[in-house]
């Protein structure tokens, strides 16, 4: 579960992507490392409590290595939406990120019955 959501938050992996504009030109995020909280509530075990992770973005996209498929858009407005599957696993993802350096938004893991809110802050320069 750690894994599969690393990639909808640090792209901020996940709201859905017909929900912005599509006529608006979409950013890329600024590479380099960043630091991700998870806060989730639910059933599974892991879903509930607070995950913290250290992403990588490379090209714009988070670097994900696993078995997960994602989307990713982020709107010129610093509005962000991601969905993604591992396995048999589904997510979404939405938010915003603020300065090119920080973010925060909500996830939902319907499969796991599972919601909650993450945050997102680029480490160094």
């Amino acid at each position: 579960m750690k894994k599969f959501l690393t990639p909808l938050l640090v792209v901020a992996s996940p709201f859905l992507a017909s929900e912005i504009a599509p006529a608006r030109a979409a950013e890329k995020l600024p590479d380099g490392r960043w630091h991700i909280t998870l806060r989730g509530q639910g059933p599974n075990l892991l879903c509930y409590g607070q995950i913290t992770h250290v992403g990588e973005v490379r090209g714009g996209r988070p670097v994900y290595s696993g078995q997960a498929r994602y989307t990713f858009f982020l709107a010129r407005n610093g509005l962000v939406t991601a969905s993604g599957t591992r396995k048999t696993d589904r997510a979404s993802l939405r938010g915003q990120i603020r300065n090119a350096r920080t973010g925060s938004g909500s996830f939902h893991v319907p499969t796991r019955n599972c919601s909650g809110t993450w945050q997102v802050t680029k480490i160094g320069g």
